[in-house]
């Protein structure tokens, strides 16, 4: 059984700013050093599988499961713009990262008109706004050559929030917390995706692991799941609502190691179920390692 060793993001700001001023400062090349950072985050392609907040977006496959439709059990987020940006505050030899990204779009719901022709499909879509944060740490090493000797040391989960412009910029839905059980880790809960990973401690499973997952939350929601399957994304809904805004359910991890997301997605049930309701959600991703 595994333990995560958790950094909170609080102490994380605190520490950086303690430990780094104990080597050779920055000085003028500060910009450099910045630019540096970003094109490691550009070009590195573990750091992608990090911070890839908006993959799960329209994974769906919904030309064939239109035909087994029998109500508005069909849903997809499109996304239409996608931006990103962070801010970088380098303090010697350390650098705190801070990562925000935006996604627009449509949610659609997909329905059969059972009063109409069977291959009759209602499209109810919906304004989708996504804004999603994160946070990472980078530490000069000794040695290093490539992007000035800038290596990532550890990162945070993402947190997206699915804002209702129609209430202002206001979060509507939130995850309180998530539970997992499994044999690498045995019941450890999560109040935060804010919680920092040392890179060589991220989530680490066995492949084809069974893992059960319990999601918590203070509103009326439906929960999915959001991971890798077979080489792509796939969606699952938890398997049920075991008391009030307690969600359980299974997941299998992938049989090939290599390092992935998970997203875990909270829906408010009236997003669905009515037509005149907006969007609102909450989604928490971590990067994990199958070895």
């Amino acid at each position: 059984m595994r333990k995560i060793r958790l950094l909170s993001l609080a102490l994380a700001s605190v520490l950086l700013f303690v430990f780094g001023c104990n080597n050779n400062p920055t000085g003028n090349n500060i910009s450099l050093d910045q630019e540096a950072i970003e094109d490691y985050i550009s070009n590195d392609l573990d750091f992608a599988g990090y911070f890839a907040f908006e993959e799960y977006y329209g994974e769906e496959d919904t030309v064939t499961r239109l035909r087994t439709i029998t109500g508005p059990s069909i849903w997809y987020r499109e996304p239409q713009n996608i931006n990103r940006d962070m801010s970088i505050n380098i303090v010697n030899d350390s650098a705190f990262v801070s990562f925000w990204g935006s996604v627009g779009g449509v949610f659609h719901i997909l329905e059969r008109d059972i009063s109409a022709s069977p291959d009759t499909v209602i499209d109810h879509q919906k304004n989708l706004d996504d804004n999603s944060s994160n946070y990472a740490i980078f530490k000069r090493a000794l040695g290093a050559t490539a992007y000035r000797g800038w290596v990532l040391e550890s990162l945070t989960g993402v947190n997206v929030n699915g804002l209702d412009r129609q209430k202002g910029d206001c979060v509507v839905v939130w995850i309180d917390s998530l539970r997992i059980n499994c044999e690498s880790y045995e019941d450890t809960l999560f109040t935060t995706p804010f919680v920092f990973f040392e890179r060589g401690e991220l989530l680490t499973f066995g492949g084809q692991e069974a893992v059960t997952l319990t999601l918590y939350s203070g509103y009326d929601i439906y929960s999915y799941l959001h991971a890798h399957s077979m080489g792509h994304w796939r969606r699952w809904r938890f398997a049920e609502e075991i008391e009030p805004g307690v969600w359980e359910g299974y997941w299998i991890t992938p049989l090939i190691p290599g390092i992935r997301a998970i997203a875990f997605d909270a829906l408010r049930k009236a997003t669905i179920d009515e037509e005149d309701s907006p969007y609102e959600s909450n989604i928490w991703l971590f990067p994990y390692r199958v070895e």
